[in-house]
């Protein structure tokens, strides 16, 4: 809909400009055509720098938009319009990283050589980190920095595009926002200029951690502690830490424990150790197996400590329960 509005605008402001003539492309851009014969008493490259001066002007005041244009070079007959385009098309990409909205396009222009995105280690953790403490000032500056090296690199528009679209798809799935995302994910791809590329990827962050994060006061919900048993389970046998389970929800670990303990009421070492001992009472119902087996079994590599730890949680010893549950 913007786009027909640009195209509307462009049309009623080209008749009062003779001789531009405005028409549409295939990948909803707009094309401006000036004819014109050469004349020493007109400056045609000024007639047309006010008349994209005025559109972009009366496209701010209307659409509160930016667009952004880039001038082809002069060619003399309608048959070099396709080329022209194609090549108009292709430079348009190779300005990227430029923070200027207009650019000029010469017959001979260098391409610019592009890379492919180098891995970020630790930089998704950390943003995942970020966006679960609703951190929104850190999620920014850690996606202008990786920006800013971007263009240093010159990283390849459309893997750095891909990169930062793989990044919110995850946080989207993360938490379970599902608002638009084929069409905002589609709008990022089209984007023409990092920094518009940017506002894009922010405001939709900005949009998920609105919506779909809970309350500091509401503490981990109850997928989190859904995720959380199932970790517990599948790592019986490994001494699960509160940095292990915070990294594996990529959770800052003083945030996790805070509140992980303000949720529950227990900290998370308790925690475990009660899921744990609710595991050992069926498991040592088991006449086959020792209590030296079942402690090795749920990560206990001293006998005695988990002797205390299920007397603790159980009222009673292991053996003693062992012998109890035999006799019944």
């Amino acid at each position: 809909m913007i786009y027909y509005a640009v195209y509307n605008i462009a049309q009623e402001l080209a008749g009062s400009f003779s001789g531009i003539t405005v028409f549409t492309g295939e990948k909803l851009d707009l094309h401006l055509l000036i004819n014109y014969r050469r004349d020493l008493t007109v400056n045609v490259h000024e007639f047309f720098r006010l008349f994209t001066a005025d559109l972009q002007s009366k496209v701010r005041n209307y659409l509160k938009i930016e667009i952004y244009m880039v001038y082809s070079y002069e060619f003399q007959s309608m048959g070099q319009i396709g080329r022209a385009l194609e090549e108009l098309r292709l430079y348009n990409r190779e300005l990227y990283y430029d923070t200027d909205s207009i650019g000029i396009m010469t017959q001979r222009h260098g391409r610019s050589e592009y890379h492919e995105v180098a891995q970020q280690e630790g930089l998704k953790e950390k943003l995942f980190r970020a966006f679960h403490e609703k951190d929104m000032a850190a999620l920014s500056h850690m996606i202008d920095k990786y920006a800013k090296q971007s263009a240093a690199d010159k990283i390849s528009p459309t893997s750095f595009i891909a990169q930062l679209s793989q990044w919110v798809r995850l946080l989207e799935y993360d938490s379970g926002y599902d608002k638009e995302c084929n069409i905002f994910h589609s709008n990022l791809e089209s984007t023409m200029r990092q920094q518009e590329t940017l506002k894009c990827v922010l405001e939709r962050i900005s949009a998920i951690l609105r919506e779909s994060i809970p309350d500091e006061d509401e503490g981990i919900d109850r997928q989190k502690l859904k995720a959380i048993d199932r970790y517990i389970s599948e790592h019986l046998s490994e001494n699960i830490s509160l940095v292990s389970i915070a990294n594996h929800l990529y959770l800052n670990p003083s945030y996790f424990s805070r509140y992980f303990k303000k949720m529950t009421g227990i900290n998370f070492t308790d925690y475990v150790d009660r899921h744990k001992m609710n595991i050992a009472l069926e498991m040592i119902k088991d006449k086959e197996m020792s209590v030296e087996m079942i402690a090795a079994m749920l990560g206990y590599s001293d006998r005695t400590y988990f002797s205390k730890v299920f007397k603790k949680y159980n009222g009673i010893s292991p053996v003693d329960y062992k012998g109890k549950s035999g006799r019944s």
